[in-house]
Formats: C-alpha cells, structure tokens, sequence
C-alpha cells in the first residue's frame, strides 16, 4: 500500500513565554516533525507501505515548510535568512523562500516575523505590536528579484491592519509602525508617499494565503475575533476596533481606487474575506494590490500534488483540532476534497474531535481517530506527545495498512 502522510503544525502552548520560533520542537509541533511520528508510527505496523509526506498550512505556522513541500523537484528553490525587526521591535532573523516558478516568487511567513513566540506573554500586546518587519522582508523579496510575492499572513501577534507594514515601506511616519492603539489619530499627514508606494508594488504580484474569511473590521473582524487571544482586554479590543476603522476609513479615501472588474464599483478593501487575517495584514497587502486567497487551495492545488495523491491507495492527515470550522475552507478540506475527486480514502488523526464522524464524512473523511488531548496541550512534552502521536498511528495501521 502507498500511503500519503500529511499534517499541519502546532502552535506551542499559549502559557509558553520563552520566545522560541513556530513549531519548535521544544514547545510546539512542526507539521513535518508530526509527519515523521506518524510515518514511524506506520512503519512499525506496516514497514514495507511506501510513505510519502506532506507537511500542511493555512497561511500560519509552518508556511515555508508547506510551499517548499509541493514545488516539483525540478524546481529550483533557496532559502534565504534576512534580519526583521519583531513585533515589538527587537530585530531577529528571519527566511525567505525564493523558487524559480514560472515567474521568481518568493515565499514569506509573517508568523515567524511578527508572530506571538517573538514576544514573552508578559509583554504581549497587540495594540503596540508591529507588522514593520514584514515590510522589510517584502523589501528584501523584492531586492532578490522576486516578481511575485506569497505572503502567509496568519498566526501574528499584531493587531495594526498592516498600518507597520506600509511604514516600513515608506508610507508616512512614526505613527503606522507603532502598533493598532494609535491608528486612531491617523490623518492624511500621516499618509505621505502612500499613492507612490502603491504604484511602486503595482509591478509585482502579491498574494496573500490566508485560512481566514474575516473581513478587517465587525463581530467577525480582526480585532474581535482576534485582539483578545493575542493579549488584549475586551475593552482594548473595542478600542482597537474603533482606531483600525479610523486608519481604515482615512486609508482608502487617500489610496488609488480599485474597482470591481464586473460591475467597475468601487472595491472596499476593509470588507474583503481576508481582510483581517493577520490582524489586517490581508487589508494592507490588499492596499499595494495583493490578492487574497484560500492557502490551502493554493499550496495544494497543484498538477504535482494531484499526481502523488492520485499514487496513494490512501491519504493520513493529521491535525490538533477537528472542528466543522477546519471541514470549510483549510488546506486540510482541500486536500480531502482533492483525494475525494480522486477517489483515494482519507483517515484522520485528531488530538480532539468535536466535529464528530458524522460531520468528518461528509467533509470527506473516511476514518476518525481522536486521541484523548490535543496535540498542543500540556502538561505532556513535545516528545511525550510525538510518542503518542506515533502509537495512535500504529493502531490506525493494524486496520488500513498492508501488514
């Protein structure tokens, strides 16, 4: 039997306040090192099943690592470290992804630039957190000769609508790179330059993957769902809502209009799905012209990744939490949808289950298994966890592999 293995990364635990990078091993999960636990795991029941490994994201944790897993290996591709200033400032080094694709691309993941494991949770705040870095690693994707940009936007500890990310471009001033709480005394004089800025991005084709639908601002907006669980009081919350529809409104009455290529209306970028990923890094990159699409669909819509689904007598996924949210719209619905075209049964390996079988079937899941805690959840440690992860996928073995 060959089996494809697949899974998305795990944020560490949110009491973690050491600052380590995405998906360390010591905290967190990488989606490959759940990939390898998985396929040893198989491989002790099965060991002569070809594996082959899929690491997943959703425009988060682990981006790079999924767009260098499904570039076709006559694809030539380098990784290259720049230093970027973190969401509160203090510079640390960071990766690009350039591949020689049709156009030169490169790849970026603002997660592991301004994401919450830069911050110790004592000091997080997503009020006077900055997306500046990101512009500077856009800058630095651009300077390598990157033709089109793919920005995976979540997972960030910033709630400032990108308002840093255009600063660090050369929009303005002090005010856009020092975090949400302030965009609320944003005027045209703190908009200079921004009408150059956007022709000068106008030349390269930005995209930004997202797994979120949520517009920048609303119940289901940036700051709502988001502010509170990146360190914020409710009331900070609605303050930032308040200021980031004020940045917003004075935004896009300075910036070049886009209109709607059907009815030529015009676009409001602050209520495009997506918009708010990020903490509204999707509404900035919208700004310079970027396109907001689903991660999944675009890292796993491939002919390539078609083919080695299409080679697989069966697809593993793994994932911390299935939920009916992570059945719509993810990289893990699409991939179920992809191998359902192809007629190749998908098993799954949940940490939680609260999506239920019923529901996981008609997303597309043949067979659910939910271990008993989360990947993430402590107070097991990262090998305790892989362990289990491993003997959870052995049991799967004994009753789909070919033993």
């Amino acid at each position: 039997m060959r089996l494809l293995i697949a899974a998305t990364a795990v944020a560490a635990p949110a009491a973690d306040a050491l600052g380590r990078s995405p998906g360390d091993p010591r905290d967190g999960l990488t989606a490959a090192a759940v990939v390898e636990a998985m396929r040893a795991g198989w491989r002790r029941t099965a060991p002569n099943d070809p594996c082959d490994r899929l690491p997943l994201s959703d425009g988060g944790l682990g981006f790079l690592e999924a767009a260098d897993a499904v570039l076709p290996a006559e694809v030539a591709r380098t990784s290259v470290e720049v230093t970027v200033s973190g969401p509160r400032g203090a510079e640390h080094p960071a990766y690009l992804l350039l591949a020689d694709e049709q156009q030169p691309t490169a790849y970026l993941d603002a997660a592991q630039i301004c994401g919450p494991q830069l911050v110790p949770a004592d000091r997080r705040d997503p009020g006077r957190s900055t997306t500046a870095g990101l512009g500077r690693a856009l800058t630095a994707a651009r300077q390598a000769g990157a033709r089109r940009i793919v920005v995976g936007v979540d997972d960030t500890a910033t709630n400032d609508a990108g308002a840093g990310l255009l600063g660090a471009l050369g929009v303005g001033g002090e005010l856009l790179v020092g975090g949400g709480s302030g965009l609320g005394a944003a005027g045209p004089a703190d908009l200079g330059h921004l009408s150059e800025v956007v022709e000068y991005w106008r030349e390269v084709d930005i995209v930004v993957a997202t797994g979120s639908p949520a517009p920048l601002l609303g119940f289901g907006g940036a700051s709502a769902t988001g502010a509170v669980a990146k360190g914020a009081t409710p009331e900070q919350a609605q303050a930032l809502e308040a200021a980031l529809g004020h940045f917003a409104d004075v935004l896009q009455r300075r910036a070049p209009a886009r209109a709607d290529l059907l009815s030529g209306a015009p676009i409001r970028l602050d209520r495009l799905p997506g918009a708010g990923a990020g903490g509204g890094l999707g509404f900035a990159l919208a700004v310079l012209g970027g396109r907001i699409v689903p991660a999944g669909r675009l890292l796993l819509d491939r002919p390539d990744v078609r083919r080695r689904i299409d080679e697989s007598d069966l697809v593993v996924v793994g994932v911390d939490e299935l939920d009916p949210f992570a059945l719509r719209g993810t990289a893990l619905a699409t991939l179920c949808e992809l191998a359902g075209e192809l007629s190749v049964p998908v098993v799954a390996l949940a940490g939680r289950a609260p999506a239920g079988r019923r529901e996981a079937m008609s997303g597309g899941i043949s067979g659910l298994y939910a271990m008993t805690r989360g990947f993430a959840e402590p107070p097991s440690p990262p090998a305790e966890r892989l362990r289990a992860i491993e003997d959870w996928t052995a049991r799967i073995a004994r009753t789909w592999g070919r033993l």
